[in-house]
């Protein structure tokens, strides 16, 4: 029982984290840093057909010749606020701790990647911006909770095996 009163007093104090640290420096970082490489990318864009956007949680991008939208989002969102809560209620090591940052940045780095050479070169680049962005970051972030549990429970197995 104390134990799990010591991992949800874990979880909110995480989540105040999240909610007072991460997220405003996660909009700063957007706004200097982001904000102005997009605004200058706006002259040099290759096709007219892509029209930049900001918001709080990132970039938006308006693909103007089917009328599509899709967001270019800051790392370490919802899904990853989830995915660390039950990090903490399952009691993970160290190496999911490690792949769940490396999913998030090395995951945004690609779509950052992406994202620059629909800017420069072809806007058809932007679907795999948005694959990464809504698809392939969200489903490896939170896919590591089940393969958490399984590595909990095979490792408890494998010491009973022993005792």
């Amino acid at each position: 029982m104390r134990s799990l009163v010591l991992k949800l007093g874990l979880i909110a104090l995480f989540f105040l984290f999240y909610l007072f640290i991460l997220r405003p420096s996660r909009v700063v970082f957007s706004d200097h840093v982001l904000n102005p490489v997009f605004d200058h990318t706006k002259s040099v864009t290759v096709e007219n057909d892509i029209q930049v956007f900001q918001n709080t949680s990132g970039v938006g991008l308006l693909v103007l010749r089917n009328g599509d939208i899709m967001y270019f989002k800051m790392p370490f969102g919802v899904n990853a606020l989830i995915t660390v809560c039950a990090f903490i209620l399952i009691g993970s090591g160290k190496t999911q701790w490690f792949t769940l940052i490396s999913i998030q940045i090395v995951g945004w780095l690609l779509a950052l990647g992406f994202l620059l050479l629909a800017m420069y070169l072809s806007s058809s680049f932007l679907t795999i911006t948005d694959l990464l962005m809504r698809y392939l970051i969200p489903v490896c972030t939170l896919g590591l909770v089940p393969l958490s549990l399984l590595q909990k429970k095979w490792t408890t197995q494998r010491n009973e095996e022993t005792i």
